[in-house]
């Protein structure tokens, strides 16, 4: 009687584990790609990182499809909203996490490696062409930018694209995208600190000036343009070189690369806003949670201060493959389960639970002597 209990018993503990796990990695519903649809409310906010009341009429979505874990590192929470004029789209995405490093963690894996840090990456087709592709075919293009301001051009858009208007600069001067003051940049990031000052997320603000790219796009209302986002998480704590965690707004991480599956932005009439009732705060640190801004861009030994960030431009072609091991420039999907999975799941989680029904199996069978 006691061998069948003990039998019964690890046989609860490894269904419990193992569906312990599962919930932790369960993703949720996925619809159809291009099901996914956010609608860009009129409006020029000021891009400095702070998040103005003009946004507050623009619809939220939250960024929660899990295209990569470690199951070890807590993931990050993230949403964002899109605004737009006559001349540019305007983004402003929140990550709440803990471990985004720092800017001299950052510096260490740039241009066609900054995916391995943390940041946001977004893909566009300005056509809102929607054919299979397995590549950046133009107009459609993808950037990177770090949550410490460095930055990846993945398909050499004009730096009026994304990063800069500022006139006299070309891609071989790419150095000088770190002493650009702020006003000359397109984008601007600021932190989320707890009452210790320990940073527990950033903001990211920034326009994109889809014309250079794509001559042909209307902004106005009714204009549809393919359109997708990725949250890239690593965890210094754990000293980790490459990308612990991953999400996806649509759920398919193959869209920086195929039309098909990009979702859509689509271009509001002007007195369109929305409400966002229904969506909560995402959740921070039980600490009281300040915003510092960020208003210069110099680095200082390795540490950034309140008020500075480090800003660099990134590689100018198409990611390529280094020789091997760790350094190789991968794309997304390298490290990435299929579309319609929860995302890449560890396996060692479920196999310590199976050890540790194991080892209670025989001794349930052994007796007392």
């Amino acid at each position: 009687m006691k061998r069948i209990l003990s039998l019964a018993t690890a046989l609860v503990l490894v269904v419990s584990l193992l569906s312990v796990f599962a919930t932790a990695t369960d993703a949720p519903a996925k619809k159809d790609p291009q099901d996914y649809l956010i609608e860009a409310i009129y409006g020029t906010p000021i891009v400095d990182g702070d998040i103005d009341d003009i946004w507050k009429g623009a619809r939220i979505n939250m960024i929660e499809q899990v295209f990569q874990t470690d199951d070890i590192s807590p993931m990050p929470v993230a949403r964002y909203r899109v605004m737009y004029d006559e001349f540019y789209l305007y983004f402003l995405v929140e990550v709440t996490d803990s471990t985004i490093g720092d800017a001299e963690w950052e510096a260490q894996s740039l241009g066609g490696n900054l995916w391995r840090r943390d940041g946001v990456s977004m893909t566009f087709s300005p056509d809102n062409n929607r054919d299979i592709t397995d590549g950046q075919v133009a107009p459609a293009f993808w950037f990177i930018i770090g949550a410490f301001g460095n930055t990846a051009n993945w398909n050499s858009a004009p730096l009026s694209v994304f990063i800069t208007e500022k006139e006299g600069l070309e891609l071989a001067d790419a150095g000088d995208f770190t002493k650009l003051p702020m006003e000359d940049r397109m984008y601007a990031i600021s932190y989320k600190t707890d009452a210790t000052g320990a940073k527990v997320g950033y903001v990211l603000e920034n326009k994109v000036n889809l014309k250079p790219r794509y001559d042909g796009i209307k902004m106005e209302a009714g204009t549809k343009i393919g359109y997708d986002i990725y949250i890239n998480d690593n965890n210094p704590l754990l000293f980790s070189t490459s990308r612990n965690n991953g999400l996806t707004w649509t759920g398919d991480v193959n869209s920086y690369k195929n039309n098909a599956v990009k979702g859509t932005i689509e271009l509001q009439a002007k007195n369109i806003t929305f409400t966002n009732d229904d969506i909560t705060e995402p959740p921070v640190s039980t600490a009281e949670v300040t915003t510092e801004e960020v208003t210069t861009a110099e680095v200082t030994s390795g540490e950034v201060t309140t008020e500075e960030v480090t800003t660099a431009a990134g590689t100018a072609e198409e990611p390529t493959a280094a020789a091997s091991g760790d350094d190789a420039t991968k794309a997304p999907e390298v490290t990435t389960a299929p579309a319609g999975d929860g995302g890449c799941k560890s396996s060692a989680a479920p196999v310590f639970a199976l050890i540790a029904a194991a080892a209670l199996i025989p001794a349930a069978g052994r007796k007392r002597r």
